[in-house]
């Protein structure tokens, strides 16, 4: 029989321990776990230690001669530029900029240039490039010194053209104190004034204000401080004066001109008045003004009047050729009359008063006429000089007849900045030599060109200086008296003849004194020289080399003037002259040279 077999059956099933759901862990989860945020801080000071790393080794080797990024001198931007490229474009930028000085209630409008507002370019330059070790250490710095840095220039003041600003600035600014008077008014009647302040720009005030003048945006502006002045003269002490005016106009007078009897009319007593006033002596009087009288005395003279017919002078080069004789004349004797006026109303209060007459010579005039002579040029200047006062005035003729003519060719004038034409010489000369070179730092940044250009065009002083410690001003001296300039000296200030000033334009237009490229720069520069209100003015229209000087009461201009009947010199230094009155000077000669 088959072997059954029984399957056992247990009684207890397979236990089956119950396991925990696995939770699920999001990204963030894991990327935010402790470990995580360790590593990226660990990662994230790496990262930033190599950029501050390298952000300093950039700046250690940032090149000391460029000026920082982004950085600015009066809001133009010269970042990254070298020195001498930041210099040169601030001199181009800066050099002669629109200048609005304010004074007072006013404003005035000029140039940087020719108020004598010097720029010390080097300073701005370095300024803007200057970044010592230590900072560069500092991460950042090089950014952070570039935003912020905006360097004002150091302003100086050329004391020659700030006086000569100075005029200007004083012609506007200065105002007298007006003192409590007493006037007559239009109709007559005597009227008390109330006192105002005044005020004064002088020229320390001036050069103040233009010291402290503010470059931006490619022009610049600063402002002068007046000085008030206050008046001397009270209300009080003007109600005297006006008591005695009252009395005065209250007066009656009768004056008889031949048999004409005229009653002078209050309103032409009440302007006769003058009030004469000395503040410093305490003296406020109440006059009668001569003036006034003989002005209305003369209204009078028709009745006895007989003009005079003029005597006519006629000269050839001075020498009296002809005359023509007038006639006498007859008139109110007016300085008698008015004495006579003045004390029947002051004093002896007479009502009536006879006019006396006299003879009236006839007036003399110089018709003056000149040869196309040596002699007519020598008397056109002597009666040109004559008229003038002290004036130094040399003429030299180049092509023609070659004449050649002065007054006061040998009197010794200080030269202002005609000096700089002896400077200009030594420079050139430099540079031919090798001595120097057009690009050489000579002061404030500036090169040998960029020097030159500002004492030659706009005759500043600050090059002029320097060229001077460089050579000395006496081995100038001797130089210019070899080259036959015997007269030119110095001790504190320059000093040279109109003559020498002449020999010096002629040698050089005559190419005796510099050739080639010197000569043609030099004589260029002179050509748009900015000081031209002298012989220029006096002869427009006509192609001139000039170079003016002005310093207190001296003013001179020396030019090579290329006319239309040939060149020829002409040199002119005074002592209290003018513009105006060298202009007119230039005029003449012209007018007689073109002929």
């Amino acid at each position: 029989m088959p072997k059954q077999t029984h399957k056992k059956h247990s009684s207890h099933k397979k236990v089956v321990r119950n396991k925990k759901p696995l939770q699920k862990v999001s990204f963030f989860a894991r990327l935010l776990s402790p470990k995580r945020r360790a590593w990226y801080v660990h990662e994230s000071l790496l990262v930033a230690g190599i950029i501050v790393a390298i952000v300093i080794v950039a700046q250690l080797l940032y090149p000391t001669n460029r000026t920082l990024p982004f950085t600015e001198v009066a809001d133009v931007e010269i970042g990254s530029l070298t020195k001498r490229e930041a210099i040169d474009y601030l001199f181009n930028t800066y050099g002669s900029v629109p200048l609005t000085v304010s004074v007072a209630d006013t404003t005035i409008e000029t140039t940087t240039d020719k108020a004598g507002v010097l720029v010390n370019f080097q300073k701005a330059a370095n300024a803007t490039a200057r970044y010592p070790w230590w900072q560069r250490l500092v991460p950042f710095s090089l950014f952070y010194k570039s935003i912020v840095i905006n360097a004002r220039p150091e302003v100086t003041v050329d004391d020659q053209l700030a006086m000569q600003f100075a005029q200007t600035v004083r012609g506007i600014c200065n105002k007298a104190p007006q003192e409590a008077s007493v006037t007559i008014n239009d109709k007559g009647k005597v009227v008390m004034e109330p006192s105002a302040d005044g005020q004064e720009c002088s020229e320390g005030a001036v050069k103040k204000g233009l010291a402290t003048t503010l470059l931006r945006h490619g022009a610049a502006q600063t402002t002068i401080d007046a000085r008030v002045i206050r008046p001397t003269k009270t209300t009080v002490v003007a109600k005297e004066q006006f008591d005695q005016a009252q009395a005065m106009i209250a007066s009656s007078v009768t004056i008889v001109v031949g048999s004409k009897q005229t009653v002078v009319p209050t309103k032409t007593l009440a302007s006769w008045v003058k009030f004469t006033d000395d503040p410093a002596k305490g003296i406020f009087a109440v006059n009668l003004d001569d003036a006034a009288i003989r002005k209305y005395l003369k209204s009078l003279r028709r009745a006895v009047y007989v003009a005079p017919t003029t005597t006519y002078v006629y000269t050839i080069d001075g020498v009296e050729t002809q005359r023509e004789y007038g006639r006498m004349g007859r008139d109110i004797d007016y300085d008698q009359t008015a004495a006579q006026v003045k004390q029947a109303l002051l004093e002896t209060k007479v009502s009536t008063v006879t006019a006396r007459l006299r003879t009236v010579e006839p007036p003399l005039e110089y018709l003056h006429n000149y040869s196309q002579s040596q002699r007519g040029l020598e008397q056109l200047l002597a009666n040109i000089v004559a008229a003038k006062g002290n004036y130094g005035v040399t003429v030299t003729e180049l092509s023609g007849m070659g004449r050649a003519a002065n007054v006061n060719g040998d009197r010794l004038y200080v030269t202002a900045s005609t000096y700089k034409l002896f400077v200009a010489y030594m420079v050139l000369k430099d540079l031919e030599k090798g001595g120097l070179k057009w690009e050489d730092v000579i002061v404030d940044g500036l090169n040998v060109r960029q020097c030159f250009e500002e004492m030659i065009v706009r005759s500043a002083n600050r090059c002029a200086i320097a060229y001077i410690q460089r050579y000395g001003a006496q081995t100038i001296v001797a130089t210019m008296h070899k080259l036959g300039f015997a007269s030119v000296r110095h001790n504190t200030t320059w000093w040279a003849t109109p003559n020498d000033m002449a020999r010096y334009m002629k040698k050089l237009e005559r190419g005796q004194l510099l050739e080639g490229e010197s000569r043609e720069f030099l004589l260029g520069l002179l050509k748009r020289q900015v000081w031209r209100y002298g012989i220029p003015t006096g002869i427009p229209g006509i192609t001139i080399a000039d170079k003016v000087g002005f310093l207190e009461d001296y003013i001179h201009d020396v030019a090579i003037v290329y006319g239309p009947k040939g060149t020829y010199i002409l040199s002119i230094m005074t002592k209290g002259g003018s513009y105006a009155g060298m202009a007119d000077v230039a005029r003449q000669v012209h007018q007689y040279m073109a002929q």
